[in-house]
């Protein structure tokens, strides 16, 4: 037996289809999320009948399917209806008052410049649109980045019955945070998304191996670690990436096969690149916090606050407790609760590397 059988000629390839392992990709069944999927769909199907629809705010953590299972269900009634019109808007990217209407405008074929119009001018153009429309289903994925959610008083206002809101956000205690005053106008339903189990980060995951890839390509160990560290951090689409990127990686070593040496080298690839990107989003307080815990083995919220003030900075402590909360959130950071003393009950935080 040759040693080079192993080796991928120069014009073969590991995938059948990588576009399958992109995050936009919208697979014809959503595994897992039916009855999340039937949520949505009770929520939005009064429109069809002239009738007011529920508002819900969606909740889960980070890649469980949230913003698939929106997507999913609003291909179909894009299929279904054009008197319907679902608008899907991220407020990361679209964050203050003026820019969600100008993004908003788009789905109405008048799309707005981000600069020039004013925002009444495109409420009232989106207003004109939608008058012999049965409604409209907008959602707002990562409400929780948006400046401002003063944006939802004039669709409230102005759409009333013919408006379905879908608020969603990693955070389910979000909604306690906002003006109560809104919340009451928005008379809003909760729909959380639970966490996968691992026969199901296992079932979808092999689906996009077998739609993704030709057969036999993905040894078992490889594809078991994929999903191991898919369940650990409770998040298919970094299962997903992991998938595309071991199989770039194989490819680039001409492997016919990919190997768990290169999941195990995606897997050091993707944290090393996620911690890059969520430490660009962090504030100046954030990161000088996590400066302050290098080289400490957990140190006490009390203590750790004494030396970020020694270095000039005049906050609370209520304030800093904040950066800490959000800090853990992002998982850079782990917290262990001392019980009494230490200046009461306080807490023990230790420095976090994302793939521990």
């Amino acid at each position: 037996m040759s040693l080079f059988n192993d080796i991928l000629a120069a014009d073969q390839t590991l995938f059948k289809d990588d576009t399958i392992l992109d995050f936009d990709y919208i697979p014809t069944i959503v595994s897992g999320r039916d009855d999340e999927i039937k949520g949505i769909v009770e929520s939005v199907k009064p429109l069809f009948f002239d009738k007011a629809p529920t508002n819900l705010f969606i909740t889960g953590l980070p890649g469980i399917g949230k913003t698939l299972a929106l997507k999913f269900v609003f291909n179909d009634l894009k299929q279904t209806s054009s008197d319907i019109i679902p608008c899907y808007i991220n407020c990361w990217k679209n964050s203050t008052y003026h820019s969600v209407f100008v993004e908003l405008s788009k789905f109405f074929g008048v799309p707005y410049p981000s600069k020039g119009v004013s925002t009444d001018e495109i409420i009232r153009g989106i207003t004109k649109k939608i008058e012999n429309k049965k409604g409209i289903v907008v959602a707002f994925d990562e409400i929780d980045k948006a400046r401002t959610m003063d944006f939802l008083y004039p669709l409230i206002d102005g759409f009333g019955r013919k408006i379905c809101l879908l608020l969603v956000s990693n955070y389910n205690n979000f909604l306690s945070k906002v003006d109560s005053r809104l919340l009451s106008r928005l008379n809003i339903e909760n729909l959380d998304f639970k966490p996968y189990n691992r026969p199901q980060f296992e079932n979808i995951l092999k689906e996009r191996v077998d739609y993704a890839f030709y057969p036999n390509v993905f040894e078992k160990d490889a594809f078991n670690t994929v999903v191991d560290k898919a369940c650990t951090k409770k998040d298919v689409r970094l299962g997903i990436s992991l998938l595309l990127k071991s199989g770039r990686r194989a490819e680039s070593e001409s492997s016919k096969k990919v190997k768990k040496e290169h999941v195990d080298f995606a897997i050091k690839n993707i944290e090393e690149s996620l911690q890059k990107d969520r430490m660009k989003d962090l504030e100046d307080h954030e990161k000088k916090i996590l400066d302050l815990l290098k080289g400490e083995n957990g140190i006490i919220t009390g203590d750790l606050y004494d030396k970020f003030v020694k270095t000039g900075e005049n906050i609370s402590m209520r304030t800093f407790r904040k950066y800490l909360n959000q800090l853990e959130r992002s998982e850079f950071i782990n917290t262990e609760d001392t019980g009494a003393g230490f200046r009461g009950k306080s807490r023990k935080i230790y420095l976090k590397n994302y793939g521990s």
